[in-house]
């Protein structure tokens, strides 16, 4: 279950925000992108992405 809906370029996003603050919160990466942590959390997870 998602806990919010990502458009393709919100993804990319959300990647990018990952790759830069990767030593940070996702307190902070959800602030950068526009979604709730755990969204954003939840989200990479299910993408596969290393997180």
């Amino acid at each position: 279950m998602h806990y919010a809906e990502f458009a393709h370029d919100e993804s990319a996003a959300l990647l990018q925000a990952i790759k830069d603050y990767e030593n940070e919160k996702w307190k902070v990466i959800g602030q950068k992108v526009g979604k709730p942590a755990k969204a954003c959390e939840q989200f990479a997870k299910e993408q596969g992405w290393k997180v």
